[in-house]
């Protein structure tokens, strides 16, 4: 069938099907004869399918359609419900992990996903799902209640919250046990304490009521607000790297450099609750090598002698996390207003690199004023905040380290940990 004639034929199809006209059904059965891949009749055919009972006939239609477009996630979900209705769990199964790996916002796939896990048995894979589906809809402001849930979802959703309910720690929980047999337990006192109060299995906090960590406290360590630099290997080879840094950091700023906004922030965010001016608009920008530990190649690239710097320094390394590293610029008559840190198991390293009067450092109480070309490190879960008084721009190198107090080894279980939080988060 030619273009226009197939054009005809769909227009007199939807015609049919828009006035409710039986002989529609029959219309796009043959315009599928003679067009084979005409995606809007596949459709049509499956959900007439579906809703006659038929799915084995939706199924086929599905397939051929997903054959077309195996990157549109709606199809692939839509060839998941097809084939779990046809008892094609393993089917629907990768389909839903194609859908949600196309569109991890889908909520309703990843809600699918969970009771198709549940139904092959596979508890913790349910737990996962379930989680995702909750959190990415409630995130988009649905499920928040049983009244915001959907009738036809509602008795899918409320499994899934009592699943995850259940099951989260269960399933968290299970991430310590190859680290136990790994390292022993005599290794692992403290990373066990840090990972039960995390879970809520033990209610460990700082004794320091000023630290207060919004992700994980690490427990059994020195609660410290400023770190000797020696503590850290590498802060001296950092140092003797000043002015070829400063002269880096300088020349981008000249030349205007890709500079973003260091802080990201959500639908619910007040930026005026991180950041103030007394006159003006406050802009705390970075000039990123690292961020969530993904590599900005091209920066790197373009500072070499930073580069290098970093390249010898003993960085903080968690997949997806860590480390956090970039020439950070507070403007003029800007202030970051006080804040806490995610977690004490690392630390933040300034390296001043331009620094005005008027600039300063607080944590808990206690005021730093940098100096250019002197390292400074201190333990962000304190309540913390900077602020540039002058006229001039602050520019300081700032890196995550590891916290000179924990083992090696409890520095790989913590980063085991973390990645596998990170990985059930993500469903």
């Amino acid at each position: 069938m030619n273009l226009p004639a197939l054009e005809v034929h769909l227009q007199q199809a939807r015609q049919m099907a828009s006035n409710g006209d039986r002989r529609a059904l029959a219309a796009f059965q043959d315009i599928v004869e003679q067009a084979p891949d005409c995606l809007e009749a596949q459709l049509f055919l499956s959900g007439v399918a579906m809703s006659e009972g038929r799915p084995r006939d939706a199924l086929a239609q599905m397939r051929a359609a997903s054959a077309q477009m195996p990157d549109n996630p709606h199809l692939r979900k839509s060839l998941a419900e097809a084939a779990a209705a046809c008892g094609e769990i393993d089917e629907a199964i990768s389909a839903l992990r194609s859908a949600v790996s196309l569109a991890p916002y889908r909520y309703d796939a990843f809600l699918l996903l969970g009771k198709l896990l549940e139904l092959r048995g596979d508890r913790h894979g349910a737990v996962r799902a379930y989680f995702r589906a909750v959190t990415r809809a409630q995130m988009a402001e649905q499920w928040l209640d049983e009244a915001s849930i959907p009738a036809r979802l509602r008795n899918d959703v409320l499994r899934a919250m009592a699943v995850v309910e259940a099951g989260r720690t269960e399933v968290l929980a299970s991430l310590m046990s190859p680290l136990l047999e790994r390292f022993g337990r005599d290794a692992m006192v403290r990373v066990q304490a840090c990972f039960d109060g995390f879970l809520g299995n033990r209610a460990i906090a700082s004794p320091e009521p000023e630290q207060k960590p919004k992700f994980l406290y690490f427990p059994d360590i020195p609660s410290r607000r400023y770190l000797d630099p020696a503590s850290l290997p590498g802060v001296d080879g950092l140092a003797a790297a000043y002015p070829e840094i400063r002269d880096e950091a300088s020349r981008l700023l000249q030349d205007g450099g890709s500079f973003q906004p260091f802080l990201e922030f959500g639908s619910k965010d007040r930026p005026e609750d991180y950041l103030a001016s007394q006159q003006g608009t406050p802009r705390w920008d970075a000039y990123f090598f690292y961020r969530h530990g993904e590599v900005f190649a091209d920066h790197l690239a373009t500072c070499p002698a930073t580069a290098a710097a970093l390249q010898a320094f003993p960085l903080c390394r968690i997949p997806g996390h860590a480390p956090e590293i970039c020439f950070s610029l507070l403007a003029p008559d800007s202030h970051i207003l006080p804040h806490h840190g995610v977690s004490n198991i690392r630390v933040v390293v300034h390296l001043p690199l331009v620094v005005p009067e008027g600039c300063a450092l607080k944590v808990a109480g206690e005021e730093h004023a940098w100096q250019p070309g002197c390292c400074m490190v201190f333990d962000d879960t304190f309540e913390h905040e900077a602020w540039n008084r002058s006229n001039q721009p602050r520019l300081i190198l700032l890196m995550d380290a590891w916290n000179p107090y924990l083992t090696e080894a409890e520095r790989l279980a913590m980063t085991e940990l973390i990645e596998g939080i990170g990985e059930f988060n993500r469903g």
